[in-house]
């Protein structure tokens, strides 16, 4: 189960697609027969990312609370509150707002906001060819 959260959140960062103000990049990734979407939306203004939101999409009720769970018991430890994740999770889907948190993207070599559409694509596609953004 730890292994599949790493890697659902490490495929969170790959997806995004294209809006007017928006960049989405999404993937399919299947583990232990159990398919998963990770989407990554990039809220653009000014031409940079400005803020960056994440839903997974499970197959099954089952696999969405144990991620939920994790993610619940992540909250339970954080130092304060400006380090809580801020999820939703509804059925099968899992919605976080403020994803870039969850990436602890705090170094400038991670950083997410502030990419603009073309640097924030690239980050995105760069680490797995299945990443598709539009």
């Amino acid at each position: 189960m730890k292994k599949t959260l790493v890697l659902g959140i490490g495929a969170l960062l790959l997806f995004t697609g294209c809006g007017s103000n928006k960049v989405v990049c999404t993937q399919t990734t299947e583990e232990d027969g159990k398919k998963m979407k990770l989407q990554v939306t990039a809220n653009m203004k000014d031409n940079k990312v400005s803020t960056v939101d994440a839903t997974i999409k499970f197959e099954d009720d089952t696999t969405a609370s144990q991620y939920c769970g994790l993610m619940q018991l992540f909250n339970s430890f954080a130092e304060d509150e400006s380090k809580k994740i801020d999820v939703k999770c509804s059925g099968k889907n899992i919605t976080i707002k403020n994803y870039e948190s969850v990436l602890n993207s705090s170094d400038s070599e991670n950083k997410i906001t502030g990419l603009t559409k073309d640097e924030f694509i690239q980050k995105m596609t760069s680490e797995d060819e299945n990443v598709k953004c539009k």
